[in-house]
């Protein structure tokens, strides 16, 4: 095979190539992980200006996770949906020279973490990029500047959340130490766009109280930031108490009325069925959504279809007939 691994098929231009190795991921094992690995990993390369919440990491890692119902018999239009997503986009180039210039001076004795928040929230990003830079090079934790990222910009939960959490997991997929600058990178990018700044964070809301009022509102930017911020609330790292205290004040600022909404009984079921035993509803949605070649939203449809996704494991049971109207409005 001319190309051992998707990113240099990609990084060549040579769609050809990397639909061979499209085929050999439908086989499973480490070629499907190795291709699954290597869209993320381009996804946050991607060099992209559009809006923080419409990234494409988010549809990547949704797909990602979707596929995963089905690791044996994996989807091949997921699959190719996902390398038509990154073939052809521009990739950033230049993202290790702030890495060798600190390498070359040394990072220094010692390294603050507040340092690098000032920056973030003052809005120096030359600044923050450096100071990144130094706790990438000399920290244990791989993941530690994204996780700190993410802490800093749950002060905006409805334009970070969703991207950060399928950030942080993408990186999470393989959680290679030579990988993480580039989701660093990706992070560092979006800040440019959206400046944070210092907030009081107060709250007392939890998130599995709230999901029947966020399922009643049709509103998939809502969804996809909920579903993100209570995944972000459950995760196990660190900075967890952070994350909880910025989410809780997001949710206690949320104003929803309950309300009940009926659907298919059928639709429920599968639903039911899918929380007992995991099968391929949610691919099958997936792939109606990306053979919809009409719709320029598929991404964004793909996104709110994985949150209802996560919805699924963790609602009750009068919860289902809300989250199966919700998935009949996306798909």
């Amino acid at each position: 095979m001319k190309y051992r691994s998707l990113r240099e098929a990609v990084i060549a231009d040579d769609y050809a190539a990397a639909s061979e190795l499209l085929k050999k991921a439908l086989e499973g094992g480490e070629a499907l992980i190795e291709f699954v690995n290597d869209f993320l990993y381009l996804g946050a390369r991607i060099e992209y200006d559009g809006p923080t919440d419409k990234h494409p990491i988010l549809a990547l890692n949704a797909l990602k996770n979707i596929i995963a119902d089905n690791r044996h018999q994996p989807s091949e239009i997921l699959l190719r949906f996902a390398l038509e997503t990154i073939i052809g986009s521009p990739l950033r180039t230049g993202d290790s020279v702030v890495l060798e210039q600190l390498e070359k001076e040394g990072p220094g004795s010692v390294v603050f973490v507040r340092d690098l928040e000032q920056a973030v929230l003052s809005g120096d990003m030359g600044k923050s990029e450096r100071e990144a830079a130094r706790i990438h090079l000399v920290a244990d934790n791989s993941a530690g500047v994204l996780e700190l990222i993410t802490q800093l910009t749950l002060r905006e939960p409805v334009v970070f959340a969703g991207f950060m959490y399928h950030l942080l997991r993408a990186y999470a997929f393989r959680r290679r130490q030579e990988e993480a600058w580039a989701y660093t990178k990706c992070a560092l990018n979006e800040l440019r766009k959206f400046p944070l700044s210092e907030t009081n964070i107060r709250g007392n809301q939890t998130p599995a109280k709230m999901l029947p009022r966020i399922l009643a509102i049709d509103d998939v930017a809502l969804w996809v930031t909920f579903a993100a911020v209570w995944r972000l609330w459950e995760l196990d790292c660190v900075r967890q108490s952070g994350f909880r205290q910025a989410i809780s004040t997001w949710l206690s600022s949320i104003n929803v009325e309950d309300r009940s909404v009926g659907d298919g009984e059928s639709a429920v079921n599968l639903l039911m069925e899918y929380r007992r035993q995991a099968g391929n509803q949610f691919i099958i949605a997936a792939e109606k959504i990306c053979n919809d070649k009409h719709n320029h939203n598929r991404q964004n449809r793909l996104v709110a279809l994985e949150a209802m996704r996560f919805f699924t494991k963790k609602a009750n049971p009068a919860d289902m007939p809300l989250i199966a109207a919700n998935i009949y409005r996306v798909v």
